[in-house]
């Protein structure tokens, strides 16, 4: 009994030599770890400069890659339902309360004037300061005529791009405005 009673202790005492100095991370291991996150979110990051990434997206993955986007530069940035949405896709809140809507196409097809005329017919429904229009095939002239009549924003696939390259810089030039963010937030939200 008593060998038996030795023998579980030093297996016991085996097991938490292992887990407290043997199997703790080594600041190497730490360190590699932190390698790969970076690296990973650096792959992330040039994968988003590319058309063939925006283009290969559906619809809704468009969306959701796009608010990932804004995400670090605003107070709160929601991806609506797919249905009842009123044609809007995100809903962005600024830190002093500004909404802006947005609606986003993913087709590499330009957006003719009807779908620009809906956005601006649901601003007032949403108490929204600025709306903005994301097409990445682009828009026609004649909705980009209606744009400018009702103050709607419009970007393209270099518009998305552009936006995507300057999140590394921690400054987002949209809907008219520079919105700015320290590199220690981007890096968390990004």
């Amino acid at each position: 009994l008593i060998p038996a009673l030795y023998l579980s202790m030093i297996f016991v005492g085996v097991q938490l030599f292992l887990k407290n100095f043997i199997l703790i991370d080594h600041w190497a291991t730490t360190s590699l770890k932190c390698y790969e996150s970076d690296l990973k979110k650096l792959e992330e990051y040039e994968k988003r400069q590319k058309e063939d990434f925006w283009y290969s997206l559906s619809g809704l993955e468009f969306e959701r890659e796009f608010a990932k986007i804004l995400r670090p530069f605003f107070k709160d940035v929601v991806v609506t339902k797919s249905t009842g949405d009123g044609g809007i896709d995100i809903i962005v809140q600024d830190y002093s309360g500004e909404i802006s809507i947005i609606q986003c196409k993913a087709h590499k097809k330009s957006v003719g004037p009807e779908p620009v005329r809906a956005l601006a017919g649901v601003i007032g429904q949403f108490n929204a300061t600025n709306s903005i229009f994301v097409s990445l095939g682009g828009f026609t002239s004649g909705a980009l005529k209606v744009a400018r009549i009702n103050t709607i924003y419009t970007l393209d696939i270099g518009d998305v791009i552009a936006l995507a390259k300057n999140v590394e810089g921690g400054r987002l030039n949209f809907a008219g405005k520079d919105v700015y963010i320290t590199r220690q937030d981007l890096l968390k939200g990004y």
